[in-house]
């Protein structure tokens, strides 16, 4: 018994963080067993000289086995289903890249599991060569440090759409960029700057507010002309409503996206980006605290055939 302790712990002793996983909850029921394997032993031991009594105490052992086993083998077999229409939403993935290249890395903006449930099931299916991480990781996404790199996220159906990371894409802001209410925007990751039409402008936002705001704003970013006419657009409050400004602590970084769909009538070209914050109740937009307007450009970002 205290073997069966001590071994299931030990895999965790180096990986802290995974005490917090689910599949450890069975930990605890190690004490529950022994409770109930003691108890056993003292009713036997109180009825050593009663056969009957004793063969009662067996068939009521027996019979809590067999139902508490059909139970669970019930809630396995609905955990089993549930798992097999988890996992149908990355079959196009799968159908995309039925192999993938040493080194291969797979960021997840929007997810149905947590990041360590999808490396999971990413392992299973490329083994080492792929390495996953998510927008649930208060780390950076690290796009341009791998040798091939997507990006995932839902479409308007719910399905998983790709969008390939363009090497050494980046753009030219000078950062922090402060705006009133204490919000900066301290770092930009960008995904592509140029686009077909039909996918997407893709960046990771990093957010950091000095104290918690008082209000829910919203991110609006626009794609525009030179001369300022909005040609497409995307507004949601950070991470599609899943963190809103008011969740935020003070000093605690905040990973945002910005998902920009490239439409199949927009003309091919040159285009600019320009994202601000607002507060969707009196659409006052958020000033810089610079006196630079409301708005951040970018830069530069090209729509092609």
């Amino acid at each position: 018994m205290l073997a069966a302790a001590i071994l299931p712990t030990l895999i965790l002793s180096p990986i802290p963080a995974h005490l917090t996983n689910p599949r450890y909850l069975y930990l605890p029921l190690l004490a529950t067993a022994a409770g109930y394997a003691i108890a056993f032993d003292a009713i036997l031991v109180a009825f050593a000289n009663s056969r009957w009594a004793r063969a009662i105490v067996w068939l009521a052992l027996a019979l809590f086995i067999f139902f508490n086993s059909a139970t669970i083998g019930e809630r396995i077999e609905n955990r089993a289903g549930f798992t097999r229409q988890l996992r149908q939403q990355f079959r196009a993935i799968y159908q995309t890249h039925p192999t993938v290249a040493p080194g291969t890395y797979l960021y997840f903006l929007e997810m149905p599991l947590q990041t360590l449930d999808i490396s999971g099931l990413m392992f299973l299916r490329y083994g080492a060569n792929v390495t996953v991480n998510g927008i649930d990781q208060p780390r950076d996404a690290a796009l341009q440090n791998h040798s091939a790199a997507f990006v995932y996220y839902y479409d308007e159906p719910g399905r998983f759409k790709e969008q390939a990371v363009q090497p050494n894409a980046t753009v030219e802001v000078a950062l922090p960029i402060q705006f009133e209410n204490s919000i900066a925007l301290e770092k930009i990751e960008i995904v592509n700057t140029t686009a077909r039409r039909g996918e997407a402008f893709i960046a990771i936002l990093h957010w950091r507010a000095a104290q918690r705001p008082a209000r829910d704003y919203t991110l609006f970013a626009h794609l525009t002309t030179a001369a300022g006419a909005s040609i497409a657009g995307a507004d949601s409050q950070p991470q599609r409503g899943r963190a809103p400004t008011t969740t935020w602590r003070a000093r605690q970084r905040v990973l945002d996206y910005l998902i920009i769909p490239i439409d199949a009538d927009v003309p091919p070209g040159e285009y600019q980006v320009q994202i601000g914050w607002y507060d969707l109740q009196t659409m006052q937009r958020l000033a810089r605290a610079d006196a630079s307007g409301d708005t951040i450009l970018l830069g530069s970002f090209r729509v092609i055939e």
